[in-house]
C-alpha cells in the first residue's frame, strides 16, 4: 500500500468519526426544551369545640359509664342529710345551680344542639324540680329547659343592653348557631350559662313564678318521700342527663 493510500484511508476514517460525533452531539444537546414549576398551599380549617359543666368536661356520650357531673351539688347540711357518698340528697326546700360552658375555636360555623333529659324512672317522672336560666325570674320544667337554654345564650345582654354572646345567633328550639372565629383569633370563644334548679318548699318560695304544673303541693312531695323510703337505705333516683353536640354548617358560595 502506498503512502498516499494510507493517508487517504486515515483521512476518510477521521471524516467518518467526525460525522458520527456530530450526530451524537446534536442528538444530545441540540433540541427545544422548556421547564416550569409551581405550588399552592391550602390551610386546614380549625375545629375545636369543648363543653363543660363547671370545670368538668362532658365526655363521650357512648362511654360506659357516662361522665359524672355535679349538677345537684348543694350546701344544705342542716336539717337534712346532705349526701350519700358522691350523690347529693334533695328534698323540698333545696336549691342550687350549675354552669354549662362551651368553647369554640374554628374556621367554620356550627349548629349546637343542647339537651336535658331524665333517665327513665317512673318513681321520679313527675318530681317537681324546676329550672331557671334567667336568675330565677322565670322557671320551667325539665321539658322546657333545653329551649330556654338555647334562647338565653342567643339573646343574653349585659347591663347596657348589648349582646353578651356575640358569636351566638339564630336560636330555634334547642339549637343555636355558634359562629366561626376570626381569621386572626388565637383563643377560643367561650359562652357560659348558669342554670338554677329548685325543689320548692312551699307556695311562698315559688311566689307567682313557677313552672306550669309544678305548683308546690304537700301531698305530691310527701308521696315522693314515701316512695323513696320504700327501699330502705336505697333511695329513688333522679338522674339528669346533659348533652351538647356541635355540627359543622356546610359552607356555601356568596
Amino acid at each position: 500500500m502506498t503512502k498516499r493510500n494510507k493517508v487517504f484511508r486515515i483521512a476518510f476514517l477521521l471524516l467518518v468519526l467526525s460525522m458520527v460525533s456530530t450526530v451524537m452531539i446534536s442528538g444530545t444537546f441540540a433540541k427545544y426544551t422548556s421547564e416550569y414549576a409551581g405550588q399552592d398551599t391550602a390551610l386546614v380549617a380549625r375545629w375545636d369545640f369543648q363543653a363543660y359543666e363547671g370545670t368538668t368536661g362532658l365526655g363521650d356520650p357512648d362511654a360506659d359509664p357516662v361522665q359524672q357531673l355535679d349538677l345537684f351539688k348543694h350546701e344544705y347540711d342542716v336539717h337534712i342529710n346532705q349526701a350519700d357518698g358522691v350523690d347529693y340528697i334533695i328534698a323540698p326546700g333545696v336549691n342550687d345551680e350549675f354552669t354549662i360552658k362551651m368553647s369554640f375555636l374554628s374556621d367554620v360555623d356550627a349548629t349546637v344542639t343542647v339537651g336535658f333529659t331524665k333517665t327513665a324512672d317512673v318513681a321520679t317522672d313527675n318530681l317537681p324540680i324546676e329550672y331557671s336560666v334567667d336568675n330565677g325570674t322565670t322557671w320551667v320544667s325539665l321539658t322546657g329547659l333545653a329551649n330556654a337554654f338555647a334562647e338565653k345564650v342567643d339573646l343574653a345582654v349585659d347591663g347596657d343592653g348589648d349582646p353578651i354572646n356575640t358569636k351566638v345567633t339564630a336560636h330555634s328550639g334547642n339549637t343555636f348557631t355558634f359562629e366561626k372565629s376570626g381569621i386572626d383569633d388565637a383563643a377560643a370563644t367561650v359562652i357560659t350559662q348558669v342554670v338554677k334548679w329548685r325543689w320548692a318548699f312551699d307556695t311562698a318560695e315559688q311566689g307567682a313564678s313557677y313552672a306550669t304544673g309544678l305548683g308546690s303541693s304537700d301531698t305530691v312531695d310527701t308521696g315522693f318521700g314515701n316512695t323513696s323510703a320504700d327501699g330502705g337505705a336505697t333511695r329513688t333516683t333522679y338522674v339528669l342527663n346533659v348533652s351538647v353536640k356541635a355540627d359543622q354548617i356546610q359552607p356555601t358560595t356568596i
